[in-house]
C-alpha cells in the first residue's frame, strides 16, 4: 500500500479532516501526535485506489473512474454511464406502469371506491419507500450495486407475474367475506388493505429498491455527486412520466390490464438480464441472477388467462345476491358478450337470464330488463314536462335507451357525453333497445367528462339529463355537488330543465337527504318522482313546474312518444304522473338539516362506499316516509284530478309497468287498490299473484283474497289465484283443492281446468290428469291449452312417441309456447333424440327466457352429452331464475363433480338434502 501514491494522499486528507474537525474542541492536538488510520480502514481504501488486476477486483465491482490519456473516461465507466440511468428509466417506466394497471385490477377485486384506491396507493408507495430502505442498505455493499439493481428488476417482475395468478383466488376471497351477513365495514377495509398488501408488496419493495443502488453505482465520484445524482433522478422521473401516459392510453387499451403487467414485467425482466451481464458476476451471485432471471421467465409463461365472467361480476358487490348456492358458479354466470379494458374503466356486458346488463369495473350501469322504464323517463319525463324542447344535453351514455328516448321527440339536437369510448361500443348490444341513437344524425357524440363540459362549454340546453353511476364509486359524487348544479343550471335556456338521477338502494338515510337538499339549494322549487323500486328522479327548473303538469298529457300524442313510452309499460299518463312523490315544501321539510355537498367538502365520496361495502344497513333511507311526501302538502292539481278519477285498469296498467320494473313491493300496492275496486277482474288477480310471489308476501295476498271473498259472492277467479298462491307455497293438495271449487263453479270454463291442469302435470299424476284433460278435449279441442296437456299426459304415461307427435301439434298451434317446446324437447330426448331435443329447448328459451325449466332441461341435456361446462352454465341460470329448483340444484352438484370439483358438488348435495 506504500508504493500507491494514490493512498498516501488519501491518508494525508484523511489526516486533515481529522485535525480539522478536533480543532476547537477544546482538545491540543498537534499533526505529529495524530495516529494513521486502521490497517484494516486502508486495506478497502487501497483496493478502491490501486489499480488492481482484474484478477483481485470483484466481478461487479464498478471501473475506476479516472480519465486515460485522451482524457476521456475508460470503455467499462463509458458503457455505466448510460446503463445505469437506462436502467432506473425503465424501473420508473415499469413502476407506473405498474401502478395504473394494478389499481385498475383492485378496482374490480376491491370495489371501485375512494377508499380501495387510497388503499392501493398507500400500500404501492409505502412499498416503493420501504424497498429504497432496503435498497440504501444494499448499496453499502460497495461494487455490488450493478448486481443488486438488475437483481431488484428481476424480482420486480417476478412478483408482477406471481400476483397475476392470485387475481380469481383474491376476487373469491373478496365474494366470500362480502357474503358473510355480519361483515362490518372495518372488517372490509381490513381484508382490503390485506390483499392489496399481498398482492402490491413483493413487486413494489423490489422496485423501490432500484433507486438508491442506481445512485450507489454511479455517483462515484466525490466530485461530481450532484450531476451523477441529477440525471439518475431526471432518467427515472421521465422514465415515470412516459410509463404514466402510455398504460393510461396506449398500452391498457391496446393491450389489456394483465397483457400490459406482463409486458411491462417482461420489460424489467430484460433489462435486469442486461445488468448481470454487465455485472459479470461468477459464483453465487451468478446462480442466483440465473435462476431468478429463469423463474420470472416461467412464472411469465404460465400465467393462466383471466376469466372474463368472474373478473367482470362485481364480486365485491353482488357476491350476497347471488342465487346460486355454489358461490363461485353464481359468480360465473352468465356469457360475456363484449369486455374491454379502457381509460377509463373495464366495461363488459353480460347475458343472463334473458337479460343483457353493461357494467363498468364490475357495477352493473345499464340493461334492457328492469332498468328500461328508469333509463327511459330519464329522457320523456323532462321533455314531456317542456312545451318545446330543441336542444338536449345528455351526461352518460350507458346503453343508450335515454338518448333513444329523447330522440322519440321532436328535438334538433342530442349531444351526448360519455367518458369511456369503450362504452360506446358496448352500447351497439342495445340497439334494438335504443332504437340505433347513435346512427341518428340528430345525435352529437362528445367524448369527455360531462361536468368539464356543462362548466367549460357555452352551449345551453332546454333539458339536460343526469345519469351517472352511483355516488360511492370514486370521483361520481362531484356530480351530486351544489357546483354541478349550479353548472347545470347555468347551462339551461330560459325555461329549461334538468333532470337528475338518483336511489334509495345502497345508500343512507343521511346521504339522501344530503342530496335532495344540495339539489334544492340550486332548483329550490324542484320535485321528485319514484320510479321502479328504488330509483329517483329529481326534477329542478328555472319556471315553476306545476303550470307544466298539465300539459303532459297533450305532449303524449307527440308522435312515436306513446309507443316507447306503452313499451315500457307506461300506457297513459296517469302512469307517469302517479309516480310524483312531492315537491317543493315537503322536500324541503324531507331535507331541513342535510349537509349541503360542495366540491371543497364532498363527504358523499367518503359516507356513500359505507353503505355499500360491508353490507351495513343501518340507517337505510324510510321507504314509507318517502311515500308519505305527497301527503304533506296538496298535491299538483292534475297529479290530485288523476289520482282520484283512477280507474281499475289505470292500477292494473301502473301495476303491470311496475312488475316489469321488477317493483314487486310498489306492484303489490297498486294492484291490491286494483283488485279493492274490481275484486274478480281475472287479470288483475294474476298479476297480484305474481307480484305477491315477487315481493314474497304470499300469506299477505292470501289474507287480501279472504277479505275480498268475504265482501262478494264466491267467484272462479278468487280461487284460482288462491290455488296460485298456495301452489307457490308448497301446498299442491290445498291448491289443488282450491282449483277443483273453482271447476265444479265453471265446469265448461277452460281457465280453472287450466289450472287443475297444471298441477295435476306438475305433480306427475296421470290418473287424476286424464279426466281433466278429457273434458278440456271434448269442450275445446282445438285450444291451445288442449293440445298441451294431452301431450303433456302421454308423457306422463311414458308413451314418449305419442308425445313427440301430439307435442308437435301444440307447438304448430302456438310457436311461442314455451311450456309446449320443452315438453316437446324432453319427449325427444326420453327418445334418444338429442339433436331434436335441443332444438326444441332452444326455441323455449327464445320464447321464454327466464323460464327455469328450459335451463334445467338444456342442462340435463348437456350432461347426457357430456359437456358439464356448459351444464354448469344452464343449471346457474336456472337457480339465478328459481333458486328453489331441485332439478338445477342436484344437476349442478352432478356437473361440478364431472368438472373434478368434488367439495363444491358434496356441499351442493348436502345443502339439496338438507331438511
Amino acid at each position: 500500500m506504500a508504493s500507491c501514491p494514490e493512498n498516501r494522499g488519501f491518508i494525508q486528507r484523511h489526516r486533515f479532516y481529522e485535525r480539522d474537525r478536533s480543532y476547537g474542541s477544546g482538545k491540543k492536538t498537534n499533526e505529529d501526535s495524530l495516529r494513521p488510520p486502521s490497517r484494516w480502514l486502508l486495506i478497502p481504501i487501497a483496493l478502491r485506489n490501486c489499480r488492481l488486476s482484474n484478477n483481485y477486483q470483484f466481478a461487479g465491482a464498478a471501473a475506476p473512474r479516472r480519465d486515460d490519456a485522451a482524457g476521456g473516461r475508460s470503455a467499462p465507466t463509458v458503457r455505466r454511464a448510460w446503463l445505469v440511468p437506462a436502467a432506473l428509466a425503465l424501473s420508473g417506466f415499469v413502476a407506473l406502469t405498474y401502478e395504473v394497471a394494478w389499481t385498475r385490477i383492485l378496482a374490480l377485486i376491491l370495489g371501485p371506491t375512494t377508499y380501495a384506491f387510497s388503499t392501493m396507493l398507500a400500500i404501492f408507495i409505502g412499498g416503493l419507500a420501504a424497498g429504497s430502505a432496503i435498497g440504501a442498505w444494499l448499496a453499502r455493499w460497495r461494487g455490488q450495486h450493478v448486481f443488486w439493481l438488475g437483481l431488484t428488476l428481476i424480482l420486480g417482475a417476478l412478483g408482477a407475474f406471481g400476483a397475476l395468478r392470485f387475481i380469481g383466488p383474491a376476487t373469491l376471497a373478496m365474494a366470500r367475506a362480502v357474503d358473510q351477513p355480519d361483515v362490518s365495514f372495518a372488517a372490509m377495509l381490513a381484508l382490503q388493505v390485506t390483499l392489496a398488501a399481498g398482492l402490491l408488496l413483493p413487486m413494489t419493495l423490489a422496485l423501490g429498491a432500484a433507486f438508491p443502488l442506481a445512485v450507489g453505482a454511479t455517483a462515484l465520484r466525490t466530485d461530481a455527486v450532484s450531476s451523477d445524482v441529477a440525471v439518475v433522478y431526471t432518467a427515472n422521473t421521465c422514465g415515470a412520466i412516459t410509463g404514466a401516459l402510455l398504460a393510461s392510453f396506449v398500452l391498457v387499451p391496446l393491450l389489456g390490464l394483465q397483457q400490459t403487467v406482463l409486458a411491462a414485467g417482461a420489460l424489467a425482466a430484460g433489462g435486469g438480464c442486461l445488468l448481470l451481464l454487465d455485472a459479470r458476476a461468477t459464483g453465487l451471485p451468478r446462480i442466483a441472477g440465473a435462476g431468478a432471471a429463469m423463474g420470472a421467465v416461467g412464472l411469465a409463461w404460465t400465467v393462466p388467462a383471466w376469466n372474463p365472467e368472474l373478473i367482470s361480476g362485481g364480486a365485491y358487490k353482488y357476491a350476497p345476491f347471488v342465487q346460486v348456492p355454489d358461490l363461485q358458479t353464481g359468480l360465473e354466470e352468465g356469457d360475456v358478450l363484449f369486455y374491454a379494458e379502457g381509460a377509463a374503466g373495464t366495461v363488459s356486458v353480460r347475458s343472463s337470464g334473458g337479460t343483457v346488463a353493461l357494467a363498468i369495473d364490475g357495477k352493473v350501469d345499464a340493461s334492457n330488463g328492469a332498468d328500461m322504464l328508469t333509463q327511459s323517463l330519464l329522457a320523456h319525463l323532462p321533455l314531456l314536462l317542456h312545451p318545446s324542447p330543441v336542444e338536449v344535453g345528455i351526461i352518460g351514455l350507458g346503453s343508450g335507451v335515454t338518448l333513444g328516448a329523447a330522440l322519440r321527440h321532436p328535438i334538433e339536437r342530442a349531444d351526448i357525453l360519455e367518458i369511456s369510448p369503450e362504452v360506446v361500443e358496448a352500447s351497439a348490444f342495445f340497439e334494438a333497445e335504443n332504437h340505433a341513437a347513435l346512427d341518428d344524425p340528430r345525435t352529437r357524440l362528445i367524448l369527455g367528462d360531462g361536468r368539464s363540459h356543462l362548466l367549460l362549454s357555452s352551449l345551453r340546453y332546454d333539458v339536460i339529463v343526469s345519469e351517472p353511476s352511483n355516488p360511492w364509486m370514486a370521483g361520481v359524487s362531484t356530480l351530486f355537488t351544489r357546483e354541478f348544479f349550479q353548472a347545470a343550471r347555468d347551462s339551461l335556456r330560459p325555461g329549461g330543465i334538468l333532470c337528475q338521477w338518483a336511489h334509495t338502494y345502497d345508500m343512507s338515510d343521511a346521504d339522501l337527504r344530503s342530496i335532495i337538499a344540495t339539489f334544492l339549494a340550486v332548483f329550490p322549487d324542484g320535485a321528485m318522482w319514484r320510479v321502479g323500486q328504488g330509483d329517483l328522479l329529481l326534477i329542478g327548473s328555472l319556471d315553476p313546474l306545476g303550470p307544466r303538469l298539465q300539459a303532459v298529457a297533450d305532449h303524449w300524442e307527440r308522435p312515436g312518444v306513446g309507443a316507447d313510452l306503452a313499451a315500457i309499460g307506461v300506457q297513459d299518463a296517469f302512469g307517469l304522473l302517479s309516480l310524483h312523490l312531492g315537491g317543493g315544501d315537503a322536500l324541503r321539510a324531507y331535507s331541513a338539516g342535510a349537509r349541503i355537498q360542495t366540491d371543497t367538502r364532498n363527504t358523499l365520496e367518503f359516507s356513500a362506499p359505507r353503505s355499500v361495502i360491508g353490507g351495513d344497513r343501518v340507517g337505510r333511507p324510510d321507504l314509507d316516509e318517502l311515500r308519505s311526501l305527497a301527503a304533506r302538502e296538496p298535491a299538483p292539481q292534475p297529479i290530485g284530478a288523476a289520482l282520484a278519477s283512477a280507474t281499475p285498469q289505470q292500477w292494473l296498467d301502473r301495476g303491470r309497468m311496475q312488475l316489469q320494473a321488477a317493483a314487486y313491493d310498489a306492484a303489490y300496492e297498486d294492484l291490491s287498490t286494483a283488485a279493492d275496486m274490481d275484486p274478480a277482474n281475472p287479470a288483475i288477480l294474476q298479476a297480484l299473484v305474481r307480484a305477491a310471489g315477487g315481493s314474497g308476501r304470499e300469506q299477505e295476498a292470501l289474507s287480501l283474497l279472504d277479505r275480498l271473498s268475504s265482501a262478494i259472492p264466491a267467484e272462479p277467479p278468487l280461487h284460482i289465484a288462491r290455488s296460485r298462491l298456495l301452489a307457490s307455497l308448497g301446498a299442491i293438495d290445498s291448491a289443488a283443492s282450491e282449483a277443483e271449487r273453482a271447476v265444479a263453479m265453471a265446469p265448461a270454463s277452460m281457465p280453472p281446468r287450466e289450472q287443475l291442469a297444471s298441477l295435476l302435470t306438475d305433480a306427475g299424476d296421470p290418473v287424476r290428469l286424464a279426466p281433466v284433460v278429457d273434458s278440456m278435449a271434448r269442450d275445446a279441442p282445438l285450444h291451445a291449452a288442449t293440445r298441451y296437456y294431452l301431450a303433456a299426459l302421454e308423457f306422463l304415461r311414458q308413451d314418449f312417441a305419442a308425445a313427440v307427435r301430439l307435442g308437435e301439434q301444440a307447438v304448430a298451434a302456438n310457436p311461442t309456447d314455451a311450456r309446449a317446446q320443452n315438453l316437446l324437447g324432453a319427449a325427444h330426448a326420453s327418445l334418444g333424440q338429442f339433436d331434436a331435443a335441443r332444438r326444441a329447448f332452444r326455441a323455449a328459451e327464445r320464447a321464454a327466457p327466464r323460464d327455469a325449466r328450459t335451463q334445467v332441461n338444456l342442462g340435463l341435456l348437456d350432461l347426457r352429452s357430456d359437456r358439464p361446462d356448459a351444464a354448469v352454465q344452464h343449471f346457474a341460470a336456472a337457480l339465478t331464475l328459481d333458486p328453489n329448483s331441485p332439478g338445477a340444484l342436484t344437476g349442478l352438484a352432478d356437473a361440478l363433480e364431472r368438472q373434478g370439483h368434488l367439495d363444491r358438488a358434496n356441499r351442493l348435495r348436502r345443502r339439496a338434502f338438507a331438511p
